[in-house]
């Protein structure tokens, strides 16, 4: 009780330290009521499906107009039909689609390619088929644990995807969370 009392008044120590690193992330979500909110609530990027998203079935023009956009991460959808939803199937960086453009000769610009089909000389698929999800309602510092183990362990994409019933919602980044501001 007392430790929470503390951390009522001023930050730890080594929080106190981050702070003023400019890193305020971990303080707000180890040390304030804020880490108990919903990622939904505050810190998730809504996504747009046709600017920030590639369909299973992509022409060469929205790979490379995704490129353009220059995230690391992209979501993978299949749209559901007759809906505005569309349900995450994967995920791809941007390492990746760039084999993707090397490896796929299009003869035209409309020909697609299947995203989940692709041969691959690697070991590994180029497109991850299992990325971090999380619903609407999990907390900032659940979130926040969760891209830091996955983060850690495997040293790739610090991405959690939100979905509501398997439907592509947002995402929420590990280095937004690192700046988030706290009261």
């Amino acid at each position: 009780v007392s430790i929470a009392v503390a951390n009522r008044v001023a930050l730890p120590f080594f929080d106190r330290n981050l702070v003023t690193k400019g890193i305020t992330g971990v303080p707000a979500l180890t040390s304030t009521d804020l880490s108990l909110t919903a990622v939904a609530d505050n810190v998730m990027h809504e996504i747009d499906l046709e600017k920030d998203c590639l369909p299973v079935h992509s022409t060469r023009s929205q790979v490379l107009r995704i490129m353009e956009r220059g995230k690391i991460v992209v979501p993978v959808i299949q749209e559901l039909p007759g809906t505005k939803d569309a349900i995450l199937v994967g995920s791809i960086t941007k390492i990746n689609l760039e084999k993707i453009v090397d490896l796929n000769s299009w003869d035209d610009e409309n020909d697609t390619v299947d995203l989940l089909q692709l041969p691959s000389k690697h070991e590994a698929s180029l497109v991850n088929r299992a990325p971090l999800t999380v619903p609407p309602n999990t907390t900032m510092r659940e979130v926040y644990i969760l891209l830091r183990v996955t983060g850690g362990i495997f040293r790739r994409q610090m991405i959690a995807f939100v979905t509501e019933h398997g439907r592509l919602v947002g995402s929420v980044d590990f280095e937004h969370l690192l700046i988030l501001k706290h009261d």
